[in-house]
């Protein structure tokens, strides 16, 4: 959050110093290159934060994956100890 209001304010001085700059032939040549370094800076943020939600949502899935297997092998391990009850019954 603190990065986006950083760029924010980055690209509101661009926008500020492209209204001050006098214009050349109509175009301003340097303001827009920073723009444009601007904007790849903010994709660059954006792409490092959708990486960053894929690891996390990885990392969830994981996590839910392993509590599915733990739980399928507590109730395997609850039938065979049920099983094992229930011979020892007969047994006895």
């Amino acid at each position: 959050l603190v990065l986006v209001m950083r760029l924010a304010m980055e690209k509101m001085l661009v926008w500020m110093k492209n209204l001050a700059l006098p214009k050349i032939d109509g175009l301003v040549k340097e303001p827009f290159l920073e723009e444009k370094k601007l904007w790849m800076k903010e994709q660059a943020m954006k792409l490092e934060l959708a990486k960053k939600k894929m690891q996390a949502n990885k990392l969830f899935f994981e996590q839910e994956l392993f509590r599915a297997k733990e739980s399928i092998l507590m109730k395997i391990l609850d039938l065979i100890k049920s099983r094992a009850l229930a011979d020892k019954v007969v047994v006895v």
